[in-house]
């Protein structure tokens, strides 16, 4: 039997440095990853 598995895992932080090395790590384990940015107002 041939299961699919969706993962989703949200990463919430204070700088953007920090994010993408979060999203480094990950997209080198094989994940996707989207960012999110709002420029604050």
């Amino acid at each position: 039997m041939n299961e699919r598995v969706m993962l989703i895992a949200w990463v919430y932080g204070d700088n953007f440095t920090g994010l993408t090395d979060a999203m480094e790590a990950m997209a080198l384990h094989g994940l996707r990853n989207l960012l999110f940015i709002q420029p604050s107002v």
